[in-house]
């Protein structure tokens, strides 16, 4: 077997054992394992029951916590007559009926909002995962290369070692190759460093050091306004406007003071020896308020409303040229696919011609040095330029607001 044939078995065998091993955890899965304890899922949770808790008691007719009052008196001060008389009054405050039904909107459009903003949090976890995962191969891509580089560097040097041996080349010849092998070792060992710094980010998000093989995903297709109407963060953008309009109605229509509807209880002994007089009573207090006396708060809920409206905008103008450019990108990685592997060949075949004529004594070391190292250079770009095209559609599916399938 050459030594040609011996790295590219090598790089059969990489490749083919990494591919076995990412088998083990889809895309899916690893994203699943991200939201488990992501701290967006526990956020999410709690505005849910947030949401929830505020929606049971919109219907409430109470608008605050029931009173009991008492009244003891005599009618005159140190008298011994025994004239008396006491109360005993349970006092409801009402929530007014356009307050109410205001209330209720508000908690309706709460409990949507938190319902969306978790799937937009569930994108965000998605971007993250996305970001690893690509992060992840492109440093393993740099050691492979980095490997296959030192393979071809180590195979020259054993072969000027032998000629060194027979005084067909000077030892120079030899410390000049020795000097490219340690240098191509160094960078086998950061390579090697990166991915494990690359493995334990993705293991801190995922759990598991399984990561799933560079398989392209599927890219996303409709016009771009079809993808923002169903986009994550603008229904939630949007689910905000809708709940800050809401509570600019709730404030708009509520009372700072609350009618109160009292029943009452009431005892008098008209004089000694005289029988008690009971009776029961029904007492109303009506507020001249109308939600005419909550202007300040009202003011931050136009302006609130007003701030939810503008992110909205903005946003969906941002997202409209993320998808843009996203698009641009899968396309320009595409091209550059195709241009890094045309260099790939002429390389391959540049850098075989060199060896020949190595071989038979035309060219120098140093020439042959340069011609592997341009197969290095060449090889990596090809490998990297696939990697880009595969990420550039994940990142456009990301735009698109699509999560992992």
């Amino acid at each position: 077997m050459t030594a040609r044939q011996k790295v590219l078995l090598l790089w059969v065998f990489i490749t083919a054992s990494h591919g076995v091993s990412a088998q083990e955890l889809s895309l899916a899965e690893a994203f699943n394992r991200a939201l488990i304890n992501h701290p967006t899922t526990r956020y999410a949770e709690g505005r849910a029951r947030a949401a929830d808790t505020y929606r049971d008691g919109a219907d409430n007719w109470l608008a605050a916590t029931p009173s009991v009052a008492t009244r003891y008196n005599t009618d005159r001060v140190a008298d011994d007559i025994g004239e008396r008389e006491w109360e005993l009054i349970l006092n409801l405050p009402v929530m007014p009926v356009g307050e109410r039904d205001a209330r209720m909107a508000s908690a309706a459009e709460q409990s949507h909002e938190a319902q969306t903003e978790a799937e937009h949090l569930k994108l965000r976890v998605a971007g993250d995962v996305r970001q690893l995962w690509w992060q992840w191969h492109r440093a393993r891509h740099e050691l492979e290369s980095a490997q296959l580089a030192l393979t071809s560097i180590t195979r020259i040097r054993d072969q000027i070692a032998r000629q060194v041996e027979v005084g067909a080349s000077p030892r120079a010849d030899l410390l000049l190759v020795e000097t490219q092998v340690l240098d191509h070792d160094s960078r086998v060992l950061d390579a090697r460093a990166e991915v494990d710094h690359a493995t334990r980010r993705w293991s801190a998000l995922t759990g598991s050091t399984s990561v799933p093989s560079a398989t392209p995903e599927v890219m996303v297709e409709g016009e771009h306004e079809q993808l923002l109407i169903v986009h994550p963060t603008l229904r939630w953008l949007t689910a905000r406007v809708n709940q800050t309009a809401a509570d600019e109605m709730l404030q708009a229509s509520r009372w700072s003071s609350k009618p109160v509807v009292g029943i009452g209880y009431r005892g008098e002994r008209p004089s000694v020896g005289e029988h008690e007089i009971q009776s029961l009573g029904v007492f109303f207090e009506m507020p001249l308020d109308f939600g005419g006396y909550n202007r300040s708060a009202e003011s931050l809920a136009i302006r609130a409303h007003a701030d939810s409206e503008l992110d909205l905008a903005l946003q969906r103008r941002n997202l409209e040229v993320a998808l843009h450019d996203a698009e641009l990108a899968v396309e320009a990685e595409r091209r550059a696919s195709t241009v890094a592997k045309a260099r790939l060949s002429a390389a391959e075949e540049s850098a075989r011609l060199v060896r020949l004529s190595f071989e038979v004594g035309d060219t120098s070391l140093l020439a042959l040095l340069q011609a592997e190292e341009a197969l290095a250079d060449a090889r990596a770009e090809y490998g990297l330029r696939h990697l880009q095209a595969a990420e550039a559609v994940s990142l456009f599916n990301q735009a698109s607001g699509v999560l992992p399938l």
